[in-house]
């Protein structure tokens, strides 16, 4: 079948019964399939007149009937019958992420797990060929009685047993001798790598081990988001789907070594110069990569196939660094809170605190953790997609193009940003937590949720901006200017703001039962950390306006970055912080929401938009 490409002026021939997400992928054209292709996220839109096969339910459910009799169908979930002309539309194009990469690094003293030791070869041993036991009995009291080589050093020590000139520069690793370097060595550096290996997006720093500086960076889109774009998604395709769990490891896999090329091809320092990889990520994300089965995860007690820190040889999973570098895997807190959670708490200080401090780290699921040195709750929440643009009609990933903030002004007008300046293509989640603050501010949203209709609204410019679609209210945020009729529109609608409900309540709960559970009124919550790209770019008193946070009247909110990131550098850089992650990781209480007795009340309760009071606070 010969399907033209109209957006691509591409034309390609497909076998019958091709399905059409994957014919488009085939010929370098991705769509955004956040659920992985199973017909529920409803982002592949496409627009094709005929020649597919007839929408099925999820087709009906999602994109609508009026929708679908012009000519718009889920490209996942369609298969060409016969030669046809297909247009995408922008929105359903996937892009590239503002990927967040930087958060605060607290001053360390350096202690990495990878050091140089200097030999100096007896005048005796000089006379003769060298061995490992005249390297070793130059080596400290300590050193000696513990160290050994690896084969890769004895290789290197049988090429260059003639060594004339008394000195040896010794790479050890937890008394291994990995490698070696003739003479002193004083201009040899050791080099390891950070990673944040994330649900959507994966970033990895390049860090001098003798220095501690950080060198380069690069950061990419998780490969594994073609399985799904959420962990369920993927355990899903792991535990059911033919070679699944091969696929997405392979993926994961793909994506550091691909990294590593970079900021090696940025540097011109050699893969094999790179002895250790320290990294973070979810639970789920730590499975995936170690190639265990998640299933797991799947049921009650959510129990992870290890919980601990863990170490092995790169090599053993495919990661491209030296022979004998070492993968070092931060301790996991629950089935639902991994080692970034973990991160976090390392590299903000939250743990040794004198002060009772919170942590947020907003995403698809959110992490919370609540206390101070003397201790320690936390509780993951499925706060939902909708604060990365999910399930919202015009939502989007953070992306080029993403409406990121907005504002409205005295006369009602609208004022708004994009990510890179470029004209609006859709709203991502700060953005959506912007407007939705703004609107609640204009009377446009009550309390409830409820969007109110053009009637009810006393600004003549706002109630010019009410339409009815699908059978329900909607804002017009954005529309290309022209003919009313033409152009993209970018709308707000009921079912949006009922998602944004669904997500921050699920927050509010979180927050609300881990402060009863210590004991502490909001009130004396010191500092608020807000870490992932959503709560660095998120307006925090937006995220107040809405009920998202509790109002804090002098509680300081401090977004701190790729915070998971930052953790992962602090235990590559030091062994003291790879101590204290252990302990946070013990320390921490886990608390599992769905359980606990007061959840339904705190969750129904946060759905609600608070009632603002005049010095600025809210109630619910």
């Amino acid at each position: 079948m010969r399907l033209r490409i109209q957006s691509f002026e591409k034309d390609l021939n497909v076998p019958k019964g091709t399905n059409l997400l994957s014919a488009l992928a085939s010929a370098g054209i991705h769509l955004r399939n956040e659920c992985g292709g199973v017909g529920r996220c409803g982002k592949c839109r496409v627009l094709c007149a005929d020649g597919l096969t007839p929408p099925n339910e999820s087709e009906m459910k999602i994109i609508g009937a009026k929708n679908i009799q012009k000519g718009v169908r889920l490209a996942c979930q369609s298969k060409v019958l016969k030669s046809t002309e297909v247009h995408i539309p922008q929105t359903s194009m996937e892009r590239r992420i503002k990927i967040l990469v930087e958060g605060s690094l607290k001053e360390l003293k350096l202690n990495p797990s990878v050091k140089k030791k200097e030999i100096r070869i007896s005048s005796q041993s000089l006379k003769r060929d060298l061995s490992w036991e005249a390297i070793r009995s130059q080596m400290g009291s300590k050193n000696r009685l513990e160290s050994y080589p690896t084969l890769h050093f004895l290789k290197q020590l049988s090429e260059n047993g003639n060594i004339k000139e008394g000195r040896l520069s010794c790479i050890l690793m937890s008394q291994r001798c990995l490698d070696m370097e003739k003479g002193a060595g004083t201009g040899y550096h050791l080099y390891g790598m950070a990673f944040d290996i994330g649900t959507t997006t994966i970033v990895g720093y390049l860090h001098d081990l003798t220095s501690g500086n950080q060198l380069s960076l690069s950061a990419i889109m998780n490969p594994q988001t073609k399985f799904g774009g959420d962990v369920v998604s993927r355990i899903l395709h792991a535990t059911s789907a033919p070679n699944g769990l091969r696929e997405l490891q392979d993926a994961v896999i793909g994506a550091l070594n691909e990294i590593i090329q970079e900021v090696s091809k940025k540097t011109g320092i050699l893969n094999k110069q790179i002895y250790e990889i320290c990294a973070v990520g979810n639970t789920t994300m730590h499975h995936l990569l170690l190639g265990l089965c998640p299933s797991n995860l799947t049921h009650f007690p959510y129990t992870p196939t290890i919980r601990e820190a863990f170490s092995f040889p790169a090599k053993e999973i495919g990661v491209s660094i030296h022979p004998d570098g070492q993968f070092y895997l931060l301790p996991l807190i629950s089935g639902f809170m991994g080692s970034d959670t973990v991160g976090v708490v390392l590299s903000t200080g939250l743990h040794k605190s004198k002060h009772v401090n919170l942590a947020i780290d907003i995403g698809t699921n959110g992490e919370i953790v609540l206390g101070n040195c003397d201790r320690m709750v936390a509780a993951s929440c499925a706060a939902g997609p909708a604060f990365e643009g999910g399930q919202i009609q015009y939502g989007m990933p953070g992306t080029s193009g993403a409406i990121d903030g907005m504002a409205i002004d005295s006369r009602g007008q609208i004022r708004i940003h994009t990510i890179d300046g470029l004209p609006p293509l859709g709203i991502c989640g700060s953005g959506l937590v912007d407007a939705i603050s703004e609107m609640i501010r204009e009377r446009m949203i009550n309390q409830d949720g409820r969007l109110l209709n053009k009637e009810e609204i006393g600004n003549r410019n706002l109630a010019s901006r009410m339409i009815r679609t699908d059978s329900q209210e909607a804002f017009l945020l954005y529309q290309e200017k022209g003919n009313r009729n033409q152009g993209q529109n970018i709308l707000i609608t009921q079912k949006d703001v009922r998602q944004l409900q669904l997500a921050k309540s699920a927050i509010w709960a979180g927050i609300q039962i881990l402060a009863g559970t210590i004991g502490i009124p909001l009130m004396e919550i010191n500092e608020v950390f807000l870490a992932g790209a959503f709560g660095n770019y998120v307006k925090p008193e937006s995220a107040i306006h809405i009920g998202l946070l509790p109002y804090f009247k002098k509680t300081k909110i401090t977004p701190v970055g790729n915070a998971a990131g930052s953790g992962a550098k602090m235990a590559l850089l030091s062994l003291k912080k790879r101590e204290e992650a252990n302990r946070i990781a013990q320390k921490i209480e886990y608390i599992e929401l769905a359980k606990h007795s007061d959840f339904q009340n705190e969750y129904i309760k946060g759905m609600a938009f608070p009632l603002l009071k005049r010095d600025g606070s809210h109630s619910l």
